[in-house]
Protein backbone atom coordinates (compact mmCIF):
# COMPACT_ATOMS: atom_id res chain seq x y z
CA UNK A 1 0.00 0.00 0.00
CA UNK A 2 3.27 2.38 0.49
CA UNK A 3 4.09 1.96 -3.05
CA UNK A 4 0.76 2.75 -4.10
CA UNK A 5 0.96 5.45 -2.43
CA UNK A 6 4.16 6.58 -3.48
CA UNK A 7 3.22 6.17 -7.33
CA UNK A 8 -0.24 8.26 -6.48
CA UNK A 9 2.10 10.94 -5.30
CA UNK A 10 4.51 10.80 -8.29
CA UNK A 11 1.57 10.97 -10.65
CA UNK A 12 0.25 14.01 -8.62
CA UNK A 13 3.50 15.69 -9.53
CA UNK A 14 4.06 14.75 -13.13
CA UNK A 15 0.42 15.76 -13.99
CA UNK A 16 1.51 19.45 -11.64
CA UNK A 17 4.29 19.91 -14.22
CA UNK A 18 2.34 18.83 -17.03
CA UNK A 19 -0.06 21.88 -16.92
CA UNK A 20 3.11 24.21 -15.87
CA UNK A 21 5.46 22.97 -18.70
CA UNK A 22 5.65 21.88 -22.50
CA UNK A 23 7.92 19.21 -21.82
CA UNK A 24 4.99 16.52 -21.62
CA UNK A 25 7.06 13.70 -22.79
CA UNK A 26 8.94 13.13 -19.27
CA UNK A 27 5.72 12.72 -17.79
CA UNK A 28 2.83 9.87 -18.21
CA UNK A 29 0.62 9.73 -20.65
CA UNK A 30 -3.35 10.41 -20.51
CA UNK A 31 -3.67 6.88 -19.64
CA UNK A 32 -1.56 6.26 -17.16
CA UNK A 33 -2.77 9.24 -15.65
CA UNK A 34 -6.29 7.84 -15.27
CA UNK A 35 -5.23 4.77 -14.14
CA UNK A 36 -3.22 6.64 -11.51
CA UNK A 37 -6.02 8.83 -10.47
CA UNK A 38 -9.01 5.79 -10.02
CA UNK A 39 -5.98 3.92 -8.07
CA UNK A 40 -6.24 7.04 -5.15
CA UNK A 41 -9.41 7.27 -5.59
CA UNK A 42 -9.95 3.47 -4.26
CA UNK A 43 -7.03 4.07 -1.72
CA UNK A 44 -9.01 6.77 -0.15
CA UNK A 45 -11.91 4.96 -0.09
CA UNK A 46 -9.74 2.33 1.74
CA UNK A 47 -8.74 4.74 4.54
CA UNK A 48 -11.97 5.81 5.12
CA UNK A 49 -13.46 2.42 5.33
CA UNK A 50 -10.69 1.46 8.05
CA UNK A 51 -11.26 5.02 9.73
CA UNK A 52 -14.88 4.58 10.27
CA UNK A 53 -14.19 1.07 11.54
CA UNK A 54 -11.74 2.30 14.38
CA UNK A 55 -14.27 5.01 15.49
CA UNK A 56 -16.25 2.54 15.73
CA UNK A 57 -14.62 0.52 17.42
CA UNK A 58 -13.57 3.35 19.89
CA UNK A 59 -16.69 3.74 20.48
CA UNK A 60 -17.72 0.28 21.48
CA UNK A 61 -15.00 0.54 23.97
CA UNK A 62 -15.77 3.42 25.71
CA UNK A 63 -19.52 2.76 25.68
CA UNK A 64 -18.40 -0.54 27.50
CA UNK A 65 -15.74 1.37 30.16
CA UNK A 66 -18.50 3.37 30.76
CA UNK A 67 -21.20 1.03 31.68
CA UNK A 68 -18.44 -0.98 33.84
CA UNK A 69 -17.42 2.11 35.89
CA UNK A 70 -21.55 2.99 36.76
CA UNK A 71 -21.97 -0.20 38.02
CA UNK A 72 -19.12 -0.72 40.03
CA UNK A 73 -19.44 -0.07 44.01
CA UNK A 74 -18.94 3.84 44.90
CA UNK A 75 -16.10 5.45 46.11
CA UNK A 76 -15.06 5.31 49.66
CA UNK A 77 -16.35 8.06 52.09
CA UNK A 78 -13.26 9.84 53.16
CA UNK A 79 -12.14 10.24 56.67
CA UNK A 80 -11.06 13.49 58.17
CA UNK A 81 -9.82 14.42 61.65
CA UNK A 82 -10.79 17.51 63.70
CA UNK A 83 -8.79 20.54 63.12
CA UNK A 84 -5.60 21.20 65.03
CA UNK A 85 -4.11 24.38 66.62
CA UNK A 86 -0.11 25.63 66.92
CA UNK A 87 0.65 25.16 70.78
CA UNK A 88 1.32 28.24 72.18
CA UNK A 89 4.94 29.48 72.01
CA UNK A 90 5.41 26.97 68.83
CA UNK A 91 4.13 26.16 65.50
CA UNK A 92 2.22 23.31 63.80
CA UNK A 93 3.25 21.96 60.20
CA UNK A 94 0.99 20.39 58.22
CA UNK A 95 -2.71 21.35 57.08
CA UNK A 96 -4.21 17.95 55.87
CA UNK A 97 -6.57 16.79 58.42
CA UNK A 98 -7.49 13.36 56.21
CA UNK A 99 -6.73 9.83 56.99
CA UNK A 100 -2.95 8.52 56.86
CA UNK A 101 -1.56 12.61 57.07
CA UNK A 102 0.56 13.82 59.73
CA UNK A 103 1.30 16.96 61.46
CA UNK A 104 4.16 18.18 63.36
CA UNK A 105 4.97 20.41 66.00
CA UNK A 106 8.10 22.48 67.33
CA UNK A 107 8.68 25.51 69.74
CA UNK A 108 10.04 28.24 69.42
CA UNK A 109 13.61 29.14 70.90
CA UNK A 110 13.59 29.34 74.97
CA UNK A 111 10.64 26.62 75.07
CA UNK A 112 10.22 23.03 75.09
CA UNK A 113 8.08 20.18 73.71
CA UNK A 114 6.47 18.10 76.02
CA UNK A 115 4.17 15.59 73.96
CA UNK A 116 4.43 14.13 70.90
CA UNK A 117 6.14 15.79 68.16
CA UNK A 118 4.16 14.13 65.26
CA UNK A 119 0.53 13.16 64.88
CA UNK A 120 -1.27 11.00 62.86
CA UNK A 121 -4.93 10.86 61.82
CA UNK A 122 -6.68 7.37 62.45
CA UNK A 123 -8.92 5.51 60.31
CA UNK A 124 -11.65 6.26 63.02
CA UNK A 125 -11.37 9.69 62.70
CA UNK A 126 -9.36 10.81 65.81
CA UNK A 127 -5.20 11.95 66.27
CA UNK A 128 -2.60 9.86 68.15
CA UNK A 129 -1.14 10.82 70.97
CA UNK A 130 -2.10 13.30 73.23
CA UNK A 131 -1.94 17.42 72.67
CA UNK A 132 1.77 18.72 73.12
CA UNK A 133 2.53 22.25 74.58
CA UNK A 134 5.52 24.12 74.71
CA UNK A 135 7.31 24.52 78.38
CA UNK A 136 9.44 27.61 79.31
CA UNK A 137 13.12 26.31 80.12
CA UNK A 138 13.72 30.09 81.21
CA UNK A 139 15.82 29.02 84.45
CA UNK A 140 14.84 32.82 85.73
CA UNK A 141 10.54 32.20 84.79
CA UNK A 142 10.24 30.36 88.28
CA UNK A 143 12.02 33.38 90.06
CA UNK A 144 14.49 31.04 92.09
CA UNK A 145 16.14 34.59 93.47
CA UNK A 146 14.31 35.26 96.95
CA UNK A 147 14.10 38.14 99.23
CA UNK A 148 14.00 40.93 96.56
CA UNK A 149 17.12 39.51 94.46
CA UNK A 150 17.29 39.62 91.04
CA UNK A 151 18.01 36.75 88.44
CA UNK A 152 20.00 36.58 85.76
CA UNK A 153 19.99 34.23 82.68
CA UNK A 154 23.01 32.28 81.83
CA UNK A 155 24.04 29.92 79.34
CA UNK A 156 23.24 26.29 79.88
CA UNK A 157 19.84 27.12 81.50
CA UNK A 158 21.97 28.21 84.11
CA UNK A 159 20.82 31.51 86.72
CA UNK A 160 22.89 33.64 88.88
CA UNK A 161 21.03 35.89 91.91
CA UNK A 162 22.22 39.41 92.05
CA UNK A 163 21.18 39.42 96.00
CA UNK A 164 20.45 42.53 97.97
CA UNK A 165 23.58 43.96 100.60
CA UNK A 166 22.01 42.17 103.47
CA UNK A 167 21.26 38.87 102.03
CA UNK A 168 23.22 36.18 100.30
CA UNK A 169 23.86 32.46 98.99
CA UNK A 170 22.91 30.94 95.52
CA UNK A 171 19.47 31.73 95.84
CA UNK A 172 19.88 35.33 98.09
CA UNK A 173 18.63 33.20 101.14
CA UNK A 174 20.72 33.63 103.57
CA UNK A 175 20.55 36.82 106.23
CA UNK A 176 24.69 38.80 106.56
CA UNK A 177 25.52 41.16 109.33
CA UNK A 178 24.84 44.59 108.37
CA UNK A 179 28.27 46.17 107.88
CA UNK A 180 29.63 48.82 110.33
CA UNK A 181 29.83 52.60 108.65
CA UNK A 182 33.44 53.40 109.06
CA UNK A 183 32.61 57.35 109.53
CA UNK A 184 30.39 56.11 113.17
CA UNK A 185 32.74 53.01 114.44
CA UNK A 186 33.82 55.06 117.32
CA UNK A 187 30.21 55.85 117.92
CA UNK A 188 29.39 52.65 117.53
CA UNK A 189 32.05 51.20 119.68
CA UNK A 190 31.19 53.52 122.68
CA UNK A 191 27.99 52.57 122.72
CA UNK A 192 28.76 48.60 122.92
CA UNK A 193 31.38 49.57 125.87
CA UNK A 194 28.33 51.24 127.86
CA UNK A 195 26.17 48.59 127.04
CA UNK A 196 28.51 46.31 128.79
CA UNK A 197 29.23 48.32 131.85
CA UNK A 198 25.57 48.54 131.87
CA UNK A 199 25.07 45.24 132.08
CA UNK A 200 27.94 44.58 134.61
CA UNK A 201 26.35 47.20 136.93
CA UNK A 202 22.93 45.71 136.73
CA UNK A 203 24.14 42.22 137.07
CA UNK A 204 26.16 43.03 140.39
CA UNK A 205 23.29 45.00 141.74
CA UNK A 206 21.39 42.00 141.36
CA UNK A 207 23.61 39.84 143.26
CA UNK A 208 23.91 42.39 145.99
CA UNK A 209 20.51 42.44 146.38
CA UNK A 210 20.39 38.96 146.45
CA UNK A 211 23.45 38.36 149.24
CA UNK A 212 21.41 41.29 151.74
CA UNK A 213 18.32 38.78 151.18
CA UNK A 214 19.89 35.71 152.10
CA UNK A 215 21.56 37.21 154.85
CA UNK A 216 18.40 38.63 156.44
CA UNK A 217 16.51 35.47 156.24
CA UNK A 218 19.45 33.78 158.06
CA UNK A 219 19.03 36.20 160.69
CA UNK A 220 15.48 35.75 161.22
CA UNK A 221 16.07 32.19 161.02
CA UNK A 222 18.59 32.50 164.41
CA UNK A 223 16.01 34.47 165.84
CA UNK A 224 13.47 32.64 165.14
CA UNK A 225 15.03 29.05 166.57
CA UNK A 226 16.51 31.32 169.78
CA UNK A 227 12.77 31.94 170.81
CA UNK A 228 11.23 28.20 170.42
CA UNK A 229 14.03 27.10 172.74
CA UNK A 230 13.66 29.95 175.08
CA UNK A 231 8.95 29.41 175.32
CA UNK A 232 9.33 26.30 174.47
CA UNK A 233 7.34 25.83 177.17
CA UNK A 234 4.43 27.98 176.38
CA UNK A 235 1.12 27.56 174.68
CA UNK A 236 0.59 27.68 171.00
CA UNK A 237 -1.46 30.95 170.42
CA UNK A 238 1.19 32.97 172.97
CA UNK A 239 4.23 31.19 170.57
CA UNK A 240 2.30 31.98 167.29
CA UNK A 241 1.93 35.45 168.52
CA UNK A 242 5.80 35.60 169.27
CA UNK A 243 6.86 34.44 166.17
CA UNK A 244 4.96 36.78 163.94
CA UNK A 245 6.33 39.85 166.16
CA UNK A 246 9.49 38.46 165.50
CA UNK A 247 9.15 38.23 161.89
CA UNK A 248 7.41 41.35 161.03
CA UNK A 249 10.98 43.16 162.73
Amino acid sequence: MTSGLQYSVLVFLCFTAFQESQAAQSCLNKQQLLAAIRQMQQFLKGQETRFAEGIRIMKSRLNTLQSTLSKASPDPQLVSCPVLEAPDNGNKFGSKYLMDHEVHYTCDSGYQLVGPSSRLCQQNGSWTGDVPHCKDINPCSSNPCLNGGTCVEGGSRQYKCTCPQEWTGSNCQYQTQTAVNPTHHNNDKVLYSQTLENNNKSTTSIGDELYSLHNELSKKWHRLQGTLKKFKSNKAFGLQITISTLWMR
